[in-house]
């Protein structure tokens, strides 16, 4: 008889994930960053990339959220927050790794908007219980 507690889903997909890189890969040929693009999280090269993906009907579509855990200011409080509103918790880790290493902590949203406007478009997620996070970026092609 097993004494270990189920998995939660999102660590259970991490679970799978990482077994399946590791079985195709092996263990020392498989990167952090080769896993974390499986799950939707992209390492980049100064902090993290949080990829949404959504289909609206035969159309797919992704938004890139830069996150830097590791800095002060705005971009920590900024990853602080999409951290928080993804459910992962009040304490957010302190770098990168520790966001990936955490990762079955956060659930995805359950609604996604995309607001364009002239020279920007936001999106805004909704959380199961109604937390909403924003992002803004530029439209490609836009001048001020």
């Amino acid at each position: 008889m097993s004494t270990t507690a189920p998995l939660r889903p999102r660590k259970a997909q991490i679970d799978r994930t990482a077994t399946a890189l590791f079985r195709a890969q092996g263990f020392a040929a498989t990167s952090m960053r080769e896993l974390a693009t499986a799950l939707g999280l992209e390492a980049a090269s100064d902090g993290l990339d949080l990829v949404l993906g959504w289909r609206d009907g035969s159309v797919e579509a992704a938004w890139h959220v830069r996150l830097h855990p590791e800095r002060s200011g705005y971009a920590r409080e900024k990853a602080v927050l999409w951290w928080r509103g993804l459910g992962g918790g009040r304490d957010a880790p302190m770098s990168s790794a520790g966001f990936l290493e955490r990762a079955d902590r956060l659930v995805r949203p359950v609604a996604i908007r995309i607001r364009p406007g002239r020279l920007t478009e936001q999106i805004e997620c909704r959380a199961e219980d109604g937390r909403i996070l924003g992002d803004t970026r530029r439209r490609s092609g836009r001048a001020a």
